[in-house]
């Protein structure tokens, strides 16, 4: 049993066991990110309709979020009203309409929230209808060129969680388990992804990676139906490659410490090492 799992139990005293266990499982939900409730079960070795029954609480307080049958650490501790998330959206929205405007296309920025994408802010163009992700939703990691430069500079850690995770096929071209690593790959190599119809149907986008430090933080992005897209995407790589590079200029310049900690949303302490 884990080591720290096993000292939250420890902590309930006679008449306070539900509570243990319900922090218990709040910890497990966070380190266990993209786990099913079965597995979540047998990891703290409770009942399944105890583990089912705790999950549910936290998931209508708003501490965990269920996407695709995976429960995910998130929720209140990703609350995009959150002091250090403003900074964040405060120092990427000229950015993003800039990218808006000169491209004609919606721009996103998003974050990762363990192994979820949380869209912080967005820039719609206005012309071509609207992603199926809002502003304040969490998505899947594997999937979509605003979620996936994320999961390629994660951690060892956060992409064996994704792969061993549930993935959904929302559609033909969403990877699975085979193609994942390669795609990953492809994004390191080149610093940016391509993806067309990967979440919803008849969309496509690119997105690239924003660093702070030697860990990326977030992701920015255009998106638009393929019909829209540029065939040659080489001038969108480009402003959007000088975009994050803007982004991450202003960051370090920033006279703040705390602008996005993807493993913990409520750490205030995310200095760059």
């Amino acid at each position: 049993m884990d080591g720290e799992f096993e000292r939250i139990l420890n902590t309930g005293d006679e008449g306070s066991a539900v509570i243990a266990r319900t922090l218990g499982l709040l910890y497990l939900s966070s380190k266990m990110s993209g786990s099913s409730i079965k597995e979540l079960a047998d990891a703290a070795d409770f009942p399944l309709a105890t583990t089912y029954r705790i999950i549910r609480q936290l998931q209508n307080a708003g501490f965990v979020i269920e996407t695709d049958g995976a429960i995910h650490a998130g929720g209140r501790l990703t609350d995009t009203d959150a002091g250090g998330n403003e900074h964040l959206v405060i120092f990427a929205a000229p950015l993003l309409r800039t990218l808006a405007s000169s491209s004609g296309l919606t721009s996103l920025l998003t974050v990762r929230v363990n192994t979820l994408a949380l869209t912080l802010d967005g820039v719609h163009a206005g012309r071509f209808g609207s992603p199926v992700f809002r502003v304040g939703e969490t998505r899947p990691l594997y999937a979509a060129a605003s979620a996936t430069p994320l999961l390629a500079y994660s951690s060892p850690d956060v992409v064996d969680r994704v792969q061993k995770s549930t993935q959904k096929k929302y559609t033909a071209n969403t990877p699975d388990a085979q193609t994942l690593n390669e795609k990953i790959r492809t994004i390191k190599a080149r610093g940016y992804d391509h993806t067309l119809a990967e979440v919803q149907a008849g969309w496509a986008g690119v997105g690239v990676p924003v660093f702070y430090g030697r860990e990326a933080i977030a992701c920015l992005s255009l998106v638009a139906p393929s019909s829209q897209m540029p065939r040659d995407i080489s001038i969108l790589v480009q402003v959007l490659k000088q975009s994050s590079h803007d982004l991450t200029a202003k960051l370090a310049t920033a006279n703040t410490r705390f602008i996005w900690n993807p493993n913990n949303p409520q750490d205030t302490d995310n200095e760059e090492t």
